[in-house]
């Protein structure tokens, strides 16, 4: 499924094509919706000794795919909701000068990813709200 490829290029133009409500069936659109909201939550890469590793961001796109395709097989389930972004900020415990306990916000992991959000979002069609309560007519 090329909506959770990791190149995330090749995974954006695949749901801006499944969000064409003009092309696909309602219940599709949905689930593109659903997968695209799952996808603007985004994991940090973590460092080791210069070398870059993905895997848990690669883990929660494959994660995310697999559940978009789970939910095209449920028959008359209740349609999945959007996804809702993680906390904005979270209060973290550091330490400043003389050990001392400091707290101070940083980003969550996992944090939304406004920059992939924002090329997709406007893909959304307005009649999204509509489609959630639309009949599902997969056989």
């Amino acid at each position: 499924m090329l909506a959770g490829c990791p190149n995330w290029q090749i995974a954006q133009v695949a749901i801006m094509a499944l969000l064409d409500v003009s092309a696909i069936p309602a219940e599709l659109v949905w689930n593109a919706a659903v997968l695209a909201t799952e996808l603007f939550i985004a994991h940090r890469m973590s460092e080791e000794r210069g070398v870059s590793d993905s895997s848990r961001q690669d883990a929660h796109r494959a994660d995310a795919a697999a559940r978009a395709l789970e939910r095209l097989k449920a028959q008359g389930d209740a349609p999945a909701p959007l996804v809702a972004p993680p906390a904005a900020w979270l209060k973290v415990q550091a330490t400043g000068r003389g050990r001392r306990r400091l707290e101070e916000w940083a980003h969550p992991d996992p944090d939304f990813e406004p920059y992939y959000a924002k090329d997709l979002i406007r893909y959304f069609p307005r009649s999204l709200g509509r489609l959630c309560r639309a009949p599902r007519r997969l056989a």
